[in-house]
């Protein structure tokens, strides 16, 4: 498993020159890059037509005989471009990697109009450069590691809430390995994207069958239930989290309206900078809170040994919806946090069709339009008359995220975007026809 982590860094030595030294480089990269695609690009093409001229060949007496016509494979025609610019050769073949990676991975989709083919600009642009541990070393209780014996960095640890010093030891000691990674530098800091591998460490003993099903709403960002009816604590954050996005709301809409008559000059960066301010504010809290609720999630599965999440593939639930919270609030993020989160204890991560898991009764099965509260949405009650639950007034999250937990499920969710929000619609309802089955 690979995660990366972004750590502070401080020059060693002349900070001027090392930090016109990393701008200089990365200009230098983004020009690279661009050409670097182009050439990828080109050589591929030309590797699928010759393809197709010699279809008795493959493997490697394919790209034997195209390297012995053409004189380069077509990476080393890409590393070939990146030779005439005057950056390491770390830099150059972490780059090289980065874009044909990019590149191999979407190739169908370039080719199918569905994703723009990647172009880099100079202020945006990190410096990649390939990861080698032996760069990396202690001296007075200083972590330090270098690019090149001209760049030289000390890893600046701060609080370190996210344990990154750990981290770095491990690597150090051989027990994670770490892997080609970035120098980015944001208002006037360095920040090192570490990026390294590690074997997740597996849960002993987990119970297969059992399922903790989570569902995503508005009264609670998550709500939690059990395949074996126990007991789950529910994380009671919903109230004070709506009033303080609604606040972000509120603030965001005043200067909105100020700024329609602003006049005057210096530019737009200095008259957004309080707007952006709070909507950067608005991201910290909105992350920070998913954190929160994501970890105590994958916590109360390692203490119970659950072994398999259930989530709803929301793929097109803001289509039709008009409430802002419902549309404005990062689920998805929610989703990729639990996902990755789960992958390093071996929690399987499975998703089931959103359709009616708020409607049905999870004691009966039946589904029921008019089970819920017009006036107050949170509450169920089921409506026929054989049931167990019959005029029980439920809390209707619960209730969902139950049926989430007895549902079946399939283990890829497809990706959906507006032009195909429909079709993936069929697709689902085909999906819950087969698990029925």
């Amino acid at each position: 498993m690979i995660k990366t982590r972004k750590i502070q860094i401080i020059p060693v030595g002349d900070k001027k020159t090392i930090t016109e030294t990393i701008k200089i480089y990365s200009e230098e990269s983004c020009q690279m890059a661009n050409e670097v695609v182009r050439s990828t690009i080109f050589n591929t093409d030309r590797y699928d037509w010759f393809k197709k001229q010699n279809p008795n060949l493959n493997g490697k007496d394919l790209s034997d005989a195209y390297i012995e016509l053409y004189g380069l494979s077509v990476r080393g025609f890409s590393y070939d471009t990146t030779k005439k610019y005057n950056i390491i050769s770390s830099v150059r073949s972490a780059l090289s990697d980065v874009i044909n990676k990019t590149l191999s991975e979407n190739k169908k989709n370039f080719l199918l109009n569905k994703i723009s083919i990647p172009s880099f600009t100079k202020d945006k642009m990190p410096l990649y450069f390939v990861w080698r541990t032996s760069k990396l070393n202690v001296e007075d209780s200083n972590y330090l590691f270098q690019i090149s014996n001209e760049l030289t960095f000390k890893l600046h640890f701060g609080r370190d809430r996210s344990n990154n010093k750990s981290i770095i030891d491990k690597i150090l000691s051989g027990e994670y390995k770490g892997c080609n990674s970035c120098i980015t530098i944001d208002k006037n800091k360095m920040f090192l994207n570490l990026s390294f591998k590690f074997e997740p460490k597996k849960m002993e003993s987990p119970n297969e069958d059992l399922v903790l099903g989570i569902d995503l709403g508005i009264n609670r960002p998550v709500t939690l239930a059990r395949s074996d009816g126990g007991y789950v604590p529910q994380i009671e954050i919903g109230e004070n989290m709506i009033q303080t996005r609604l606040q972000f709301q509120k603030r965001r809409k005043t200067l909105s309206r100020g700024l329609k008559f602003a006049k005057g000059g210096h530019g737009r960066d200095e008259k957004m900078k309080k707007l952006d301010s709070i909507r950067n504010k608005e991201h910290n809290y909105v992350e920070t809170i998913n954190h929160k609720i994501t970890r105590e999630i994958i916590e109360y599965c390692r203490k119970e040994l659950i072994k398999t999440i259930h989530m709803e593939d929301l793929s097109f639930i803001t289509k039709d919806a008009t409430e802002y919270f419902l549309k404005s609030w990062p689920y998805y993020q929610i989703q990729q946090m639990i996902d990755y989160k789960a992958k390093e204890l071996g929690i399987d991560v499975r998703y089931v069709v959103a359709k009616d898991t708020s409607k049905t009764c999870h004691c009966c099965g039946v589904v029921q339009d008019n089970a819920r509260d017009k006036e107050n949405v949170s509450k169920f009650v089921c409506q026929t008359v054989d049931c167990d639950m019959f005029g029980k007034v439920q809390d209707a999250d619960i209730n969902a995220s139950k049926n989430i937990s007895k549902k079946e499920s399939f283990k890829d969710r497809p990706k959906s975007k507006k032009g195909r929000i429909e079709s993936w619609k069929k697709k689902q309802e085909l999906m819950e026809e087969d698990l029925t089955m």
